[in-house]
């Protein structure tokens, strides 16, 4: 069979770096209710600004549904330092002891250290460009 179709399994095999790249390609290119939803909005956009005058035209926006309690509607701005904790957060709850090698011998990582270095990796992915 082609494909997995436990979902728990998914979840528990998905790495944090494979979580980030499916939401920012889902971002890129929405998929399933959303994307129906952006789609069904550009046919009335169309229809619409074909009906009126090249002033009254209206963008893309004015047309998808909006519901109550969305996250479009609840877009406070989160400072990159708290992006930062949540990530630590995340990776403390994953992260396990692993051991590896330095010069001077065999090193074990504790799972905090992993936690961070994990933390690290992913913010570094997603941190915005400082000006």
């Amino acid at each position: 069979m082609a494909g997995e179709w436990n979902v728990n399994k998914i979840a528990r095999g998905m790495t944090a770096k494979q979580f980030i790249e499916w939401g920012l390609y889902a971002q890129l290119e929405p998929f399933g209710a959303e994307r129906a939803d952006i789609q069904a909005a550009s046919i009335a956009q169309m229809v619409f600004n074909m009906a009126v005058a090249g002033k009254d035209r209206k963008p893309l926006k004015d047309f998808v549904l909006r519901f109550e309690g969305t996250v479009e509607e609840k877009k406070p701005s989160q400072p990159w330092q708290e992006k930062k904790a949540i990530a630590m957060t995340i990776a403390m709850a994953y992260a396990k002891s692993r051991a590896g090698k330095s010069k001077s011998g065999p090193v074990k990582q504790t799972s905090e250290e992993a936690a961070r270095a994990m933390a690290d990796n992913v913010f570094a992915m997603v941190k915005p460009k400082e000006s």
